[in-house]
């Protein structure tokens, strides 16, 4: 998962990033924004697309585009004060207005496989019922407006479990909350120390059970230092431990982190 910023387009090095990953196996990068904020990278770089896109069919990989980042939007969520309805309408407009814009220059093209909607559910701010309505409503209507913009096209949501809400609980509210298309990318607060990897284990297999959509595995690979010791190495392996299915590296600037890659590198025999 890559998320853009704007000093990524001072010297732009698309064409060897999209290169190594091939190299390394990745088969999709999905780009969890486009907009975030007042900050329009697709208006402002307006050659950025078109040289990733480029790029990724060069070395075939498929591109899934993120739609709107509202940089307050877990501050949004979290305070009880919010009239959640009227928040989730302002995010819905906003970001099919992005994916408007955006699939003019994307429908037609091989490289782009789908959408990803910034929007992360955690395991926290969505339990009471009106709020969850809210959210399933907002998400239902999002992807019907999507798909009949660009049809057959993938969408893709993050979900963020920290321990608030027992697993099978979690995974119940993500069924009934979900369009049944939608692919989860599930998260864990190992990397932030909030989760053990055994119970990140169990939310996992609880979610292979219970979890009735397509999931997968988020492995965080960030630092609070800025650097990738080997100790965050450690933390990476205990994440990818937890499951058996395909994993989402997050992200994919510490990913091209050198101390990372020798050790990714190494591990997997490349």
């Amino acid at each position: 998962m890559y998320q853009p910023q704007e000093k990524d387009f001072i010297y732009p090095n698309w064409e060897s990033r999209f290169k190594l990953l091939s190299q390394q196996g990745f088969k999709t990068v999905i780009i969890q924004w486009t907009s975030y904020g007042a900050h329009r990278f697709y208006e402002k770089h307006p050659y950025w697309i078109g040289n990733i896109l480029k790029y990724a069919k060069q070395y075939k990989i498929g591109l899934i585009f993120g739609l709107y980042a509202d940089p307050e939007y877990f501050k949004k969520i979290e305070k009880k004060r919010t009239d959640i309805k009227i928040y989730l309408k302002k995010l819905y407009r906003i970001n099919l207005e992005t994916a408007r814009t955006l699939s003019l220059q994307l429908d037609k093209d091989e490289a782009f496989k789908g959408w990803y909607i910034y929007d992360e559910i955690n395991d926290e701010a969505w339990q009471d019922n009106i709020r969850h309505k809210a959210l399933t409503e907002y998400l239902h209507q999002l992807d019907h407006a999507l798909d009949a913009l660009t049809p057959n096209k993938k969408i893709m949501i993050s979900a963020y479990f920290s321990n608030k809400t027992a697993p099978d609980a979690y995974a119940k509210l993500l069924n009934t909350a979900l369009p049944e298309k939608w692919i989860l990318l599930l998260q864990s607060g190992v990397g932030a120390g909030l989760v053990t990897p055994q119970k990140c284990q169990t939310y996992f297999k609880v979610f292979s059970k219970v979890y009735d959509h397509q999931w997968f595995p988020i492995i965080e690979l960030f630092s609070f230092s800025g650097k990738i010791p080997k100790a965050d190495y450690d933390i990476y392996l205990k994440q990818h431990k937890c499951s058996n299915k395909n994993n989402v590296l997050f992200s994919w600037r510490y990913f091209f982190n050198k101390d990372f890659l020798q050790h990714y590198i190494k591990e997997n025999k490349i």
